[in-house]
């Protein structure tokens, strides 16, 4: 669902391995109107041309404070 969100199949970092994506998946099921908008505004702009990461960048910034506060419990655990 996480790679289907953003369309990221076959594209996260071996970095990332040690994420819990379940974790993360059950996280973003609380808000998944948010996760849908971030998905059509970065699938735009990447048809209007603009490269797939820098997009996502782009439109997670905008949504920053959203996001921070929907994982905030995840980020806690990434940090340690």
């Amino acid at each position: 669902m996480f790679k289907k969100l953003f369309g990221l199949q076959n594209k996260i970092p071996d970095a990332l391995s040690g994420v819990n994506f379940k974790k993360i998946l059950e996280t973003m099921k609380k808000n998944p109107e948010l996760f849908k908008k971030i998905s059509t505004e970065v699938k735009a702009k990447v048809e209007l041309g603009q490269d797939e990461t820098a997009a996502t960048q782009e439109v997670a910034g905008k949504y920053k404070e959203e996001l921070t506060e929907i994982f905030k419990d995840e980020l806690k655990d990434i940090k340690k």
